[in-house]
């Protein structure tokens, strides 16, 4: 961190405004999906880009496509000459990546922050995901501010909604580029529900995680928590963010869960015989960091395990809550601080 403002920046941490917050959400165009609303997220794609820039971040348009059935793979598509990919994606969609970045000492070596910023096509999508965009744009203020070893890097990402395909694009060129230390992905992380009984768990949950979900359960089973979802490898990170969260919202509201199909024995049985579990927690573009071997943690508030306006027409900002983004917010940026130095 540059020496002349620790304290001022340690300062700012805990004065994140909620309302700013909740601005940037009403702010982003919507829906955001590129087939169905394209001036829609051209727009959403301007207004990102636009605040990074502001905010003093060397910004990256990464258009991309996903080769048509019968193209051979790696053909430039005349339409977007940048990159084509070749997968078991859903064929010929195309989309736009945004990266920031902010060179460090260490420039090969990176932390990432991400986010997808696109939509279903019915829904405004304020939890899903513009509460978490909201949050990229606000922790890119926070960051502007440091002098890091390690180089920062800002995603969001396009085309989430559609099987990850904008982090299918991203992901392994930015793993080429960098050694990625450790990253955390934001994903519907606002519904907080404090009534009994008002979260579910994936069927299943109680056997593999009793101690957690009865902790839950004991307290009457509110959707009052944030999850934070890692593997073995991620685990110090998974440990320092819900410790510096917990700080800020207590020790209940935080449940640190490692990902079923990670589990020692138990996750290979589950990835042989129960397949459908493991990919309850493995449904956004946290999943491509893990493919890649990256550290990484997903921040989540359970989605339609809680929310019952997950990819609705009624998921709009007056449904998210703000002082719990901004907690993130702020729980994170203490915690990248600390990987883009090294200490972690």
């Amino acid at each position: 961190m540059a020496a002349e403002f620790p304290d001022l920046w340690q300062e700012s941490l805990s004065r994140i405004d909620p309302a700013r917050l909740k601005h940037l959400v009403e702010s982003l165009p919507a829906p955001r999906h590129r087939d169905s609303f394209p001036e829609k997220i051209l727009g959403a794609e301007r207004m990102i880009a636009e605040t990074l820039e502001a905010e003093g971040w060397s910004v990256e348009r990464r258009p991309f496509f996903s080769v048509r059935s019968g193209e051979v793979p790696g053909e430039f598509c005349p339409a977007v000459p940048e990159r084509s990919f070749s997968s078991l994606l859903p064929p010929g969609l195309s989309g736009t990546n945004i990266l920031a970045v902010r060179r460090g000492r260490r420039r090969h070596e990176a932390v990432l922050v991400g986010a997808h910023y696109d939509t279903v096509p019915n829904s405004p999508g304020a939890n899903d995901n513009g509460a978490s965009v909201a949050a990229l744009l606000v922790l890119a203020g926070l960051l502007g501010r440091l002098d890091p070893e390690r180089t920062l890097l800002l995603a969001a990402f396009d085309r989430e909604e559609e099987g990850l395909v904008g982090s299918r694009a991203l992901v392994p060129d930015l793993a080429r580029e960098y050694a990625i230390r450790g990253a955390v992905v934001f994903e519907t992380m606002g519904s907080v529900r404090t009534g009994p009984r008002t979260q579910s768990f994936p069927q299943g949950a109680g056997l593999l995680y009793p101690r957690t979900v009865g902790r839950i359960r004991r307290r009457g089973s509110p959707g009052d928590f944030t999850a934070v979802i890692h593997r073995r490898n991620s685990r110090e990170i998974a440990r320092s963010f819900r410790e510096r969260l917990v700080s800020l919202t207590g020790e209940e509201k935080v449940v640190g869960i490692r990902e079923p199909g990670d589990l020692p024995v138990v996750g290979l049985l589950l990835r042989t015989f129960l397949p459908d579990f493991p990919r309850q927690f493995a449904r956004s573009d946290h999943q491509v960091l893990w493919e890649e071997g990256v550290p990484t943690i997903m921040v989540t508030d359970t989605a339609n395990f809680r929310y019952e306006h997950y990819h609705r027409p009624s998921d709009t900002p007056d449904r998210v809550d703000f002082h719990r983004i901004a907690a993130i917010v702020s729980a994170t940026a203490a915690l990248v601080l600390e990987l883009s130095t090294g200490s972690l």
